[in-house]
């Protein structure tokens, strides 16, 4: 049972998923007041990147199928490069990442949740996007925690041993009892790493936090609490999950690729 979604009416649903859906055509011709030439658009290209996330995000939580979660994921990397081209101007940094993975705990989670989503559907395409994004800002081969699953899918550089934060440390503890042959320790680790993940952002500047305790069915900014990163460490290395209880699990998610890994690919 996807227990997110207890906390969905189908009006809140219905109601968020259309303004969402409908980012980018809302905000094209709105103009934003700006300190400098340029900052407006900017803004308005992390707004329509930020909507679409929450979007994909608010899709799963529903229940929404693999293709529908697909088609927003999609809409989310043409935005995220589109953002990016925009703060490259702003910034005049042609290479600059559109987010923050090193110094930024809630922009590194929303990086390893879309490449996540990227391996779990299968969109391979869509994952070499992403990654570029980031490595043409310097930071390939730095993270051990989402090089250890990219470099299951496609080919990679040599990685460091190190991670930029301390939050993930217990899915590479996971990886490294694959690695030793402990299966019972690896699902306890995932285990731990579910049951600790929510609380673990208490005090970071995400924006979804706590959101579900002052949603209406007119009004919020709940779209589901997901530990996709979690569910791409079960699938790649082969973890069993069937005592990972944690509802920010996103079992369903791991169950498609599970039965759906096409045959003759890295995956």
């Amino acid at each position: 049972m996807n227990r997110n979604r207890q906390f969905l009416t189908q009006a809140y649903y219905q109601r968020m998923i259309v303004q969402l859906d409908a980012s980018r055509a809302y905000w094209e011709d709105k103009v934003l007041a700006e300190d400098f030439p340029g900052q407006g658009e900017t803004l308005r290209a992390q707004t329509v990147k930020d909507e679409l996330f929450f979007a994909l995000l608010l899709k799963y939580t529903a229940g929404e199928p693999p293709e529908r979660l697909v088609e927003s994921l999609v809409r989310y990397v043409d935005a995220l490069e589109e953002y990016q081209k925009r703060l490259a101007n702003n910034e005049q940094e042609p290479s600059i990442s559109p987010l923050s993975i090193e110094h930024e705990l809630s922009q590194y989670e929303e990086f390893i949740q879309v490449v996540s989503l990227c391996i779990l559907l299968f969109r391979k395409d869509l994952l070499l996007r992403v990654l570029a994004l980031t490595d043409n800002a310097g930071y390939e081969g730095d993270d051990l925690v989402y090089e250890s699953i990219v470099a299951r899918v496609v080919e990679r550089g040599r990685c460091d041993d190190g991670w930029y934060h301390p939050h993930y440390s217990m899915l590479i503890q996971a990886m490294d009892c694959v690695t030793d042959g402990d299966q019972v320790a690896a699902t306890r680790c995932l285990s731990e790493y579910c049951e600790a993940w929510y609380e673990g952002f208490e005090h970071t500047n995400v924006p979804w936090f706590d959101t579900h305790s002052w949603m209406t069915d007119h009004d919020g900014a709940y779209f589901g609490y997901w530990a996709f990163e979690a569910g791409a460490y079960a699938y790649l290395f082969g973890i069993e999950d069937s005592q990972v209880s944690s509802m920010v699990y996103p079992r369903d998610l791991v169950a498609y690729a599970r039965s759906h890994k096409p045959t003759g690919t890295g995956q």
